[in-house]
């Protein structure tokens, strides 16, 4: 009994001091290199239970990303299923959240065509074009804008 309570401690405390703004730095340098994306998944992977949050969907992206990684089919797909719920999940109770339409579109554009996880594409880099100008974060603009910059998906003039 002593374990549970230590461990939903342990998990409740990562959730409560987690700042967004480092989520969203390991984010954006999770691609890099194989040690940043386990380093994202580590710092994520408290809120896959917290379904319907922006830092779920952080942790969707992450286990797309270790689906990337996987040696195993089974694992790669069960990464990739679940990271995909996850994502999906948030939009659903926030669909106006650009943050979250970032994150799928970052998914979704380096998906394999297998996953058949493409059918946002065009709707979320509209929604993310229409929208950056309204965001009133500074840190969350600067890293729009520089998810836009960076993507092959947008042509910025």
């Amino acid at each position: 009994m002593k374990v549970l309570i230590t461990a939903f401690l342990v998990t409740m405390s990562a959730f409560l001091y987690t700042d967004i703004n480092e989520v969203r730095q390991a984010f954006k340098h999770a691609n890099d290199t194989e040690e940043n994306a386990e380093q994202f998944y580590e710092l994520t992977k408290a809120f896959g239970v917290n379904e319907g949050t922006i830092l779920s969907a952080y942790h969707g992206a992450s286990l797309a990303l270790k689906a990337s990684k996987a040696k195993q089919r089974r694992d790669k797909i069960a990464y990739f299923k679940q990271g995909k719920q996850l994502i999906d999940a948030a939009i659903l109770v926030k669909p106006n959240a650009i943050e979250l339409r970032m994150i799928r579109l970052s998914v979704q554009s380096n998906a394999p065509k297998i996953t058949r996880y493409h059918k946002n594409i065009t709707a979320d880099k509209k929604f993310i074009t229409d929208h950056v100008d309204t965001i009133n974060s500074v840190q969350l603009k600067t890293l729009v804008k520089g998810f836009m910059k960076d993507s092959k998906l947008f042509v910025i003039e």
